[in-house]
């Protein structure tokens, strides 16, 4: 079968003296090699299933030692190539070179020696180049871990000084212009002190039945988004995709800080809601707005939400910022509205199956409402539940247009859904009476 997308891994064959430089003072010349030799089989190891995959390949392009020696120390079932001459820039034009004139769609190339790097990161990025044209993996230290490509674009490799702590500032800047998706930052082990990073790394697979893709479409949310991204922190087995509408402030900025994916895409959250859904590799899709704060434990209430097999998704209770009285009774009928109808708003964090997400074909690209919408769809195919824990949603929009004002604006707007009318003159009618 012709191979549409490849996977090019650069490493180094793990000799003694020659491997690993910079750790050979707190590792010796033989541990810093067999370090080297345990990072690549750690990363094989995590991306194995790839190789599986039809129309996918994996590539070697190696760095010392020999396609033979390369062949006795990782196997046979890998192509090995040796590394171009030149800097690294040049080294990387040419693999993608290669991969793009045998005919490849889709190339994405990963450093070795990135043991936070696993099969989720890889499947993202893949998936991330059928809306973007390129992506990048930031590392710590201010390089990348990895970047792919969906055609040729050199220009990027172009008069970066290697080694260097601005190596990913430079190289987006010389991709201006270009649709640039942007992984979770991680760090590689190249310095004595990187070495607890490898000591705590987690070598057991996760179950990626359970895995959550958290996707948040923001725009203009530099004041909210850390503290949104915050508090899902510490939960297991996530991944959060920020799809980000243009915003003219600090908000991509803020995202990538915090480790997250960021992607841009159409403004509209129905369209970025589903570009985020389309690079997402967990089986959960949970589908949180910039302003929202999620309780303690959020990740267990959504897995549990689907303890019932009948279960197709469902939402949070929702509570709104501030303590004014009339706030109070907005979220009371909100929720009770909520639970009897079993109608929620995207406020209040919505979830489902990645799989019945697909199957609805994902929110409906309306300029409002596609929550409604969507969640309508969605309990035609199954139950729709509702957690009994609150995620707390900024009070802004109710504080600027005052809480009558925007409780009367809500429900014409509905009426106007259930009557048919249009969602395009029901944008206009709603943004009229902004």
């Amino acid at each position: 079968m012709h191979t549409l997308q490849r996977l090019i891994i650069f490493t180094r064959f793990p000799e003694p003296g020659s491997t690993k430089t910079r750790l050979i003072p707190a590792l010796g010349e033989h541990g810093a090699a067999n370090l080297q030799a345990e990072l690549t089989r750690h990363l094989l190891n995590n991306i194995k299933y790839a190789s599986e995959k039809p129309g996918f390949d994996i590539e070697i392009r190696f760095k010392g030692g020999d396609q033979e020696k390369m062949r006795q120390w990782l196997g046979n079932h890998i192509t090995y190539v040796p590394q171009a001459n030149g800097d690294l820039g040049r080294k990387m034009q040419t693999a993608f070179d290669d991969a793009f004139s045998s005919g490849c769609k889709k190339v994405v190339l990963i450093g070795s020696d990135i043991p936070g790097i696993n099969r989720h990161i890889i499947e993202q990025a893949f998936l991330a180049l059928d809306n973007s044209n390129l992506v990048f993996g930031p590392a710590k230290d201010g390089g990348y871990y990895l970047v792919g490509m969906n055609k040729p674009r050199y220009s990027i490799f172009e008069d970066i000084r290697w080694g260097s702590g601005q190596v990913l500032t430079s190289t987006l800047e010389a991709a201006k212009g270009q649709k640039i998706c942007l992984l979770p930052i991680l760090a590689d082990i190249d310095h004595p002190e990187d070495l607890p990073v490898w000591a705590s790394v987690e070598k057991n697979s996760v179950d990626y039945q359970k895995r959550i893709s958290v996707i948040i479409p923001a725009l203009n949310e530099v004041e909210n988004i850390t503290d949104t991204i915050a508090r899902l922190s510490g939960a297991q087995n996530i991944e959060i995709i920020v799809s980000d509408g243009g915003s003219k402030d600090n908000t991509v900025a803020g995202a990538t800080k915090t480790g997250a994916a960021v992607i841009s895409s159409k403004p509209g959250r129905a369209f970025q809601m589903n570009a985020g859904a389309s690079m997402a590799t967990g089986d959960i899709l949970f589908f949180l707005h910039g302003d929202t704060l999620v309780p303690n434990g959020w990740d267990n209430f959504i897995r549990s939400a689907f303890d019932n097999s009948e279960a197709v998704g469902g939402a949070f209770l929702l509570g709104i910022g501030g303590n004014k009285t009339g706030i109070r009774i907005i979220e009371f009928f909100t929720n009770f509205r909520s639970r009897i109808l079993s109608q929620p708003y995207g406020d209040q964090g919505l979830f489902l199956k990645k799989d019945e997400f697909d199957k609805i074909g994902g929110f409906p690209e309306w300029p409002i409402l596609e929550d409604v919408k969507m969640v309508s769809n969605l309990k035609k195919h199954g139950r729709f539940v509702h957690i009994h824990k609150k995620v707390i949603t900024s009070g802004r929009r109710w504080n600027k247009l005052g809480i009558v004002k925007t409780t009367v604006i809500n429900q014409i707007i509905m009426i106007g859904y259930v009557l048919g009318v249009s969602p395009e003159k029901l944008v206009h009618l709603y943004r009229r009476s902004l």
